[in-house]
This record gives structure tokens, sequence and C-alpha cells, in this order.
């Protein structure tokens, strides 16, 4: 074999290692750019979720804040002042308004159906204080010793209890959502 066919033969092998080795280069950069891409997106939804379990958890705490306003102000014992028992309505009112900033970051978070859920108990829980409001007028202060849910009558709505039904109602979503509903292999 002449020396111009062991150049060719030499230059040719050069030629298809590089190419062999410029092909695995561009298959590697592209699986490597595929993985960043699959790992940012994943990235995004392990965000994504904490945030939503950080509003959801925030939302119930003040869902409970609003809850325990509310049965204090109906658990005051008579004789009750009207100061008393207006602070006491202020405050529940107060901690159910505070529900609604914080349902505004659920709402934004999503998804529709824990949104919707969210806001039923904020509504209920203005519903609630709204009857416990209206109760002032039933008391009786010479009754000692009674709270003013027990002027509750069986006609009365129990809107403390529809709205703690509707608390369990969004933990169970919120549950859902955040994938708490699955069992652990």
């Amino acid at each position: 074999m002449s020396p111009l066919w062991g150049n060719i033969i030499t230059a040719l092998g050069v030629l298809a290692g590089a190419s062999l080795t410029g092909s695995l280069a561009l298959l590697k950069g592209r699986q490597d750019a595929k993985d960043k891409s699959i790992d940012r997106a994943e990235a995004r939804r392990t965000q994504r979720t904490e945030h939503r379990r950080e509003t959801y958890a925030a939302f119930l705490s003040q869902a409970r804040v609003a809850l325990v306003a509310v049965s204090d102000a109906t658990g005051l014992l008579t004789p009750i002042s009207e100061q008393a028992w207006e602070e006491a309505c202020d405050e529940a009112s107060t901690a159910v308004d505070g529900l609604y900033d914080v349902y505004v970051e659920l709402a934004l978070s999503g998804p529709p159906s824990v949104a919707d859920a969210a806001e039923r108990l904020w509504f209920l829980g203005h519903r609630a204080v709204d009857q416990v409001e209206g109760l002032w007028g039933r008391i009786d202060q010479d009754d000692h010793g009674r709270t003013p849910d027990s002027w509750l009558t069986d006609e009365d709505p129990q809107r403390i209890t529809a709205f703690v039904e509707q608390q369990k109602k969004v933990i169970e979503l919120a549950r859902k959502q955040l994938g708490g509903d699955l069992e652990d292999a």
C-alpha cells in the first residue's frame, strides 16, 4: 500500500472520529439542556407547592383565630357590659376580616376549587359574626351565668357549626391539592 493511501485512510479515520465525537458532544449537550429544563420545571413545581402550602396554612390559621374570637364572644357570661360585648364582637369581626387578606393570596395561588371553598368560609365567618352581634338584643342581663349562644333558638341557623364544617372542607381540598391524600408506599 502506498503512503498516499495510508495518509488518506488516516485522514478519513481522523474525520470519522471527529464527526463521532462532535455528534456525541451535540447529543450530550442536548440531553444536558433537556435535563436542566426538567430540573427547572421541577423546582418551579416544588416552589409553587410550598407557596400553596404556606398560603393554605396561613388561611387556616387565621380561620382558627376567627373561630376562637367568635366562640369567645358567644361564651361570655351574663351579666355582660355593653362595652365588653362590643369589644368581643369587634374582635370577632376583625378576625374574620383578617381572613380576607389571606384569602386573596390563597385565591391567587389557586386552584379555583380551594379558592371557592375558602371564599365560602370567609362568607360564613361574616354570617356567624352577624348572628353573634344580633344576640345582644336577646340577652337577658338578669339571667346570670348564661352565655349569649344559649339565646339561640332551634329556628336560628347554626352559623358557627357551618363555619367549622366549611373549614373542614377547605382542609380536605387543600390536602388533596398538596398530595396529602396519597398513601405513602
